[in-house]
C-alpha cells in the first residue's frame, strides 16, 4: 500500500459522508484496489467493506432517483401505471 492509500483510508476512518455518485465510484474503486491488494489487516479489511457497502447503497439510491426524475420528465412513469 503506498503512502496515498493508507491517508485515503485513515482520512474516511471507515464512515461514509454523503458524496456525488461520481466520487462514490472513485472512492469504491479506490477501496477494491485496497482490498485486492491484500496488504491491510483484518481490522482494516472490515473498515473498508463497511464504507465499500455504504458507498454502494448511496450511489444505488441516487441511480435511483435518478431513473425516477427521467421517467417523470419523459412522462413514462406515467405510461406505466
Amino acid at each position: 500500500m503506498n503512502a496515498t492509500d493508507k491517508k485515503d483510508l485513515a482520512s474516511t476512518g471507515g464512515q461514509t459522508a454523503a458524496v456525488t455518485f461520481e466520487e462514490g465510484i472513485q472512492r469504491l474503486e479506490l477501496l477494491v484496489r485496497q482490498l485486492e491488494r491484500g496488504e491491510l489487516t483484518l481490522e482494516q479489511s472490515l473498515a473498508c467493506f463497511e464504507e465499500g457497502i455504504g458507498l454502494v447503497k448511496q450511489c444505488q439510491s441516487q441511480l435511483e432517483r435518478t431513473a425516477e426524475k427521467i421517467q417523470i420528465l419523459t412522462g413514462e412513469k406515467q405510461e406505466q401505471e
